[in-house]
């Protein structure tokens, strides 16, 4: 081991006290089977690198300031931007076909060579060598700290472990920074700054060292899925610009940047060089020190200042202009500096804006706005934006500079950075108002997977750039991509702006549009000019046209004179008519014959049209006086209308009406679940105690709409009778049941709500802890045992899809909808995202206690112990008294297979899963043929993986076992299916008319799928290769069973997916 590992290893081992030495632990035994010293061989590379670079680079810089001067920076950058593009277009076509560690071994020692090399040269005292010194270690600073070295990393950790050693990783190159200073400030004193660049080979030879160790005792962590298998091809240069109007802004910041850091590098080292013009050994300890402070404060800001008080506070788009600003008074402050005589002052500003403030705060937040682009195409744009413009930028500056030196002095090239770095303000603040439009271009890709509704909470106003795009969507897009135009143009400033795409659509309403443009203009009763066009539509001679102007006017809350009301009261149209004398019962200076012909409107049957008509009207005036009225158009009128009507009366807001709480009661018995979830809304909104119960009892509701209304009435009432939920329905066997009883807790979130919520999972937790420790202790990985591991797996999971509920209750859906995708790929790296993604959610005092169950779902780190008949009989006994009946029957499986009898406790277990399996080992004498084996089977198939023990167990019961000997004929191509079937035991062999070669179906397999949702014929011949039992679930025990186990229907949903035929 190299010295520095000792060293380290040695300051872990005494230096650390038992609190450190946890978090030590925790820290280096991130995965199985890692050593625990691999942390400490990349907080060593991280130090040692980072002081590399900081002592090549102060040299380079002493050296060639002192020997060339500030004026030959132009042509250096010049060179750096001409050697970058083609060395990276190189380096990008060997960084994946070579190993990372041989790669970083490898650049290590030829570029400790090169340097070895220039500095023997260095006798010959010519510009070319300092040139060539400098040039180098400018690029190498680059590719070692951005490329090299977080490439390494990450093949020896996942993104989760990454982010947990990150800020050490951070303190160990600040540390490595500092010491580097250090050693070249002391050393000023005592060497020349020509053999202090003696050190550097040195070090380049610790760096070989330490990877190569790294190579021999740590192995790689496997790479992820996702790049193992490309799902997209990368976009093109034109694609990327046309598809994400973010990217021109990004390379144009970019460009900038490295301009800007260009000419106030110039500046800052000529003002320099003019300090320490007779003392070149000053100059190099002078860099030295400002290194070694420079890495100390880049940490300070970056934990104290960036993340607490600006990223966390002011947000992404309000750090995103402090660094050019900052970039502009530096500049300022140098036109000053030389203007007056304080240029060391004004060059120290301009120094430590462009490594701490550059650093700390502007590389983090300019890092945050790449997020809008999806992953597929993030190393396409980052190569060209932080590559490519890189190097443009630099060749840029090179040639500016010197042709500012032959035409400008000091001041006016200040003077010119003053007025670019302005132009670098616009071009943040339009990157940061261009963050929207990478969102909407998101949103609308066809393969995106940004949500509307998560744009409309992010941006109260849709930028006026954004018109164009909305303009065309409008005119040429899909009804759906119409929809969402028409709700994002609701968000203009003036959305009045669209309507020339707007008034086709309206005057040409297709069946499913009315209710977006409805909306549209619903929601913009600011605009007056939509006022305008919707009076001009309500002339229209067509009724539909008038109609749907008219009930946008009444939404926008736009007063009506009698005068149309009279005249809109005659109309031929009943709709018109009805809505109209919903306005009418609010006037009171109409004729007493208008009020007539409304009363005799309101007398005569309507029709249902008119009816929903009418309810809408009294719904958007909100006019709590026609409440009889809604109540009179119930009275023996369609599903549609009792809907409509009672979603009306619950939108009134009817608090304490007790006449309306009993009219809604009559409802909750309805066939039609959207009735009855719109009647348990009502009883909500009247919110009045004695009903309670009533919408608690909606909790129970087989269909989701109720009981989704249910959580939603019942949280209106806060904390009231919450002990009561608890008690009732937080224990509930249904699942369903117990589950809409947290969501009206995650609802409620009073301070009461959440003890309930914590309650609830604390005994999730305690009861995961316990199976966990069951499962360390089992002996062996024998079979025998396996029923038990199914259990444990099942029972684990459960917690964990109880606390992704409770999790998703509170707000976190379309997160948890991301880490369950993560999840299912059962890659260690997408676990760990998913992990990581999990950890930054505001409640994520829920998760921890679960993420040793999500980190290793198979089973405990520790693998399994060894031991004897006797212990492994005790340890059952253990199990056999829990309260989960599931782990008892696990047991009672286990325990049977030792040619057991069964215990005289479990022979009176009531539970019905314990007694069916008890009666079937007293029946058979054995463990053969046992209906528990059938359910962990069924467990274990992809079509049913999402349901749980309890749920299989009722769905067992539904199949039938068929046996078929050898050569058996089980069903024909183009014969009608009824049922779904599959493979239990022995082989089949499928042969289709479409395919040459027949397929063989063996255990797990299943076919015929379709059949459970109509007649649908077999697309092959199936036969019995061997003797063959298959589970066979018939449309009719289907149709039972998705009653009682509703996520039934998205099983066989998915089934399509992973069907064998």
């Amino acid at each position: 081991m190299t010295p520095v590992l000792i060293l380290l290893g040695i300051l872990k081992a005494n230096l650390l006290n038992s609190e450190l030495q946890r978090l030590w632990g925790k820290l280096t035994s991130l995965s199985p089977g890692q050593s625990p010293n691999r942390l400490l061989h990349v907080l060593a590379l991280a130090a040692i690198v980072m002081a590399l670079n900081v002592i090549s680079y102060t040299l380079a810089s002493s050296l060639f300031v002192s020997n060339v001067g500030a004026a030959g920076l132009p042509l250096s950058y010049i060179l750096v931007g001409l050697a970058s593009s083609p060395i990276y277009g190189w380096f990008s076509q060997i960084v994946d076909r070579i190993p990372h560690h041989a790669l970083f071994r490898y650049w290590a020692l030829l570029t400790g060579s090169i340097v070895l090399g220039l500095r023997a040269l260095l006798f010959w005292d010519v510009q070319p060598i300092y040139y060539a010194l400098y040039v180098g270690v400018y690029f190498l600073w680059t590719l070692q700290l951005d490329i090299l070295l977080p490439t390494l990393i990450s093949d020896y950790f996942t993104s989760r472990e990454y982010k947990r050693i990150a800020s050490y990783i951070t303190v160990c190159q600040a540390l490595g920074g500092f010491l580097g200073g250090m050693i070249v400030g002391l050393l000023a004193n005592l060497l020349s700054t020509a053999d202090i660049l003696l050190l550097v080979p040195t070090l380049y030879l610790v760096v070989f060292a330490l990877v190569w160790n790294l190579q021999r005792h740590e192995q790689p962590v496997p790479p992820e899925e996702s790049d193992r298998h490309a799902d997209a091809p990368p976009a093109n240069l034109g694609d990327l610009i046309r598809d994400y109007p973010i990217f021109k802004w990004l390379a144009g910041s970019t460009f900038l940047w490295i301009v800007l850091y260009g000419i106030a590098e110039y500046l800052y080292f000529d003002a320099y060089a003019l300090h320490f013009a007779d003392r070149p050994e000053s100059l190099t300890a002078f860099l030295g020190g400002f290194s070694a402070v420079n890495s100390i404060l880049q940490v300070v800001v970056l934990l104290f200042v960036t993340r607490r008080l600006l990223i966390g506070r002011v947000g992404v788009d309000g750090t995103n202009p402090i660094y050019p600003i900052t970039t502009a008074l530096a500049f300022l402050g140098l036109c000053l500096g030389l203007g007056v005589g304080w240029v060391f002052p004004a060059a120290l500003f301009a120094h430590f804006n462009s490594s701490t403030i550059d650093t700390a705060i502007n590389q983090p937040v300019y890092t945050l706005m790449y997020n809008p682009i999806p992953n597929r195409d993030m190393a396409k744009v980052r190569a060209l934006t932080d590559g490519l413009c890189y190097a443009l930028g630099l060749a840029t500056t090179g040639g500016l500079l010197w042709l500012a030196q032959a035409y400008l002095d000091s001041w006016s090239i200040a003077l010119f950075g003053t007025v670019l770095s302005f132009v670098f303000v616009a071009v943040r603040h339009q990157l940061s108002r261009d963050y929207f439009q990478a969102m909407v271009t998101r949103l609308f890709s066809k393969t995106a997977e940004m949500d509307l509704d998560m744009v409309e909470e992010v941006f109260q106003q849709i930028p006026d750039n954004q018109i164009p795009r909305l303009k065309t969507l409008l005119r040429e897009g899909t009804p759906q991509e119409r929809e969402k135009a028409l709700r994002l143009a609701a968000r203009l400033r003036v959305p009045s702006r669209v309507l020339p795409e707007v008034k086709p659509l309206f005057c040409q309403a297709q069946p499913g549009q009315e209710r977006g443009l409805f909306r549209f203009f619903a929601k913009t009763p600011q605009d007056k000019v939509l006022s305008r066009f919707l009076w001009e539509m309500l002339e229209s001679s067509d009724t539909a046209v008038q109609l749907l102007a008219f009930e946008a006017l009444v939404a926008r809350r736009e007063p009506i004179a009698d005068a149309w009301l009279e005249r809109l009261i005659a109309s031929s149209a009943a709709t018109i008519r009805g809505l109209a004398c919903v306005l009418a019962q609010q006037s009171t200076t109409l004729t007493p014959e208008v009020r007539q012909r409304c009363r005799a409107l309101w007398e005569a049957p309507l029709d249902d049209e008119t009816k929903t008509v009418v309810i809408r009207g009294i719904r958007n005036t909100g006019d709590v006086t026609m409440i009889p009225q809604l109540r009179s158009l119930l009275q023996g009128a369609s599903v549609d209308v009792q809907i409509e009507g009672l979603k009306g009366l619950a939108q009134l807001q009817p608090e304490q009406d007790l006449a309306l709480a009993e009219l809604a009661s009559g409802f909750l018995d309805h066939p039609n679940p959207v009735v009855r979830g719109a009647a348990v809304d009502l009883l909500g909104a009247v919110q009045l105690e004695a009903f309670w119960p009533d919408i608690a009892r909606g909790l129970e509701d087989r269909d989701i709409t109720v009981r989704g209304q249910a959580i939603k009435a019942l949280a209106r009432y806060e904390d009231y009778n919450l002990d009561r939920l608890a008690q009732l329905y937080l224990t509930h066997p249904r699942i369903e049941v117990a589950e809409s009883a947290v969501a009206v807790l995650a609802t409620v979130k009073t301070s009461r709500a959440f003890q309930f919520l914590e309650g609830y999972l604390q005994a999730d937790y305690r009861r995961a802890a316990l199976i966990r420790d069951w499962w360390q202790r089992l002996p062996g990985e024998s079979p025998q045992w396996q029923p038990l591991v199914g259990v444990f797996r099942d029972r684990t999971q459960r917690v964990v899809n109880q606390v992704f509920h409770v999790l998703s209750c509170l707000g976190n859906r379309r997160t948890l909808a991301e880490v369950r995708q993560l999840l299912q790929r059962g890659e260690k790296r997408d676990r760990d995202n998913a992990l990581e993604t999990l950890e930054t959610l505001p409640h994520r005092r829920y998760v921890f206690p679960i993420v040793p169950l999500i980190e290793y779902p198979d089973g405990p780190v520790a693998g399994f112990a060894s031991r004897d008949d006797d212990g492994a009989l005790t340890l059952l006994q253990e199990m056999l008294t829990t309260e989960d009946h599931w782990i008892r029957a696990g047991a009672l499986r286990v325990w049977a297979s030792y040619q057991q009898e069964v215990p005289p406790g479990l022979l009176r277990d009531r539970d019905r899963v314990v007694k069916a399996l008890v009666q079937e080992i007293n029946k058979t004498q054995g463990t053969e043929n046992l209906s528990f084996d059938r359910i962990l089977f069924l467990k274990t198939l992809v079509l049913f993986q999402e349901l749980s023990l309890d749920e299989l167990w009722s769905l067992d019961r539904g199949f039938q076992k068929r046996s078929y000997q050898a050569g058996d004929t089980i069903c024909r191509e183009g014969e009608l299916g009824r049922q779904l079937s599959i493979v239990y035991q022995g082989q089949l062999q499928a042969n289709s008319s479409f395919s040459e070669e027949p397929i063989l179906l063996q255990s797990g397999s299943y076919f015929g799928d379709f059949g459970l949702f109509g007649d649908t014929p077999y697309s092959a011949t199936i036969t019995a290769d061997t003797d063959v039992l298959l589970l066979c679930l018939s449309k009719e025990s289907f149709d039972v069973l998705v009653d009682v186990i509703p996520k039934l229907n998205t099983c066989l949903a998915v089934a399509a997916r992973y069907s064998s035929l």
